[in-house]
């Protein structure tokens, strides 16, 4: 009888204590959030101008670097695995030549190198250009204009490991709403 209520002690000891939700601070980085750290809807256009040809939107996505101060990882560039850390101040950002930071696998694209040059910023034009392009590449889009706070534009270069150019291109996108394709 001794080793049945033992048991039983146990047995609901262990429930109860299984059951207690513990509590945890989430601690992030210093600086978030961020002007600059999120995920974008990403439009980008081949030969580094807005009268190069343009691909299908794709999301890009930026973080504050956890490892250097001042610094954003810039990930799925060029809609591939391409990652670059770069410097930014302000509203904006750069690197000139920095190592792609996924070297295990170059993408089919034999990229080693990246330059960026971009920002961050609230401006209207940009907004209904880039409402416009949004328009045109999802067919039930749940949200307006004025919903886009910020805009993202940059420029990037892709360079092989003897640093000549495979390609340019220019990115403008706007933070994702999470509201691009929906289906009521």
């Amino acid at each position: 009888m001794k080793i049945k209520t033992i048991i039983l002690l146990s047995i609901l000891i262990f429930i109860f204590l299984a059951c207690t939700k513990k509590e945890y601070d989430i601690e992030y980085q210093e600086g978030y959030p961020n002007l600059f750290a999120d995920n974008w809807i990403a439009f980008e256009f081949q030969g580094g101008e807005i009268e190069g040809n343009i691909l299908e939107p794709y999301d890009l996505v930026t973080a504050l670097d956890p490892n250097r101060e001042d610094y954003l990882i810039i990930d799925k560039i060029y809609n591939s695995d391409v990652r670059v850390r770069v410097s930014y101040s302000d509203t904006s950002f750069s690197v000139v030549m920095g190592e792609q930071l996924e070297l295990i696998s170059t993408n089919t694209y034999g990229i080693k190198y990246v330059s960026v040059d971009g920002y961050v910023t609230e401006n209207s034009v940009l907004t209904g250009f880039i409402y416009d392009l949004a328009m045109a590449f999802y067919e039930n889009l749940a949200f307006y204009p004025e919903d886009i706070k910020d805009v993202i534009f940059l420029r990037a270069g892709f360079y092989d490991e003897f640093r000549a150019r495979i390609d340019t291109v220019l990115i403008l996108g706007y933070r994702k709403t999470g509201f691009e394709n929906v289906e009521y």
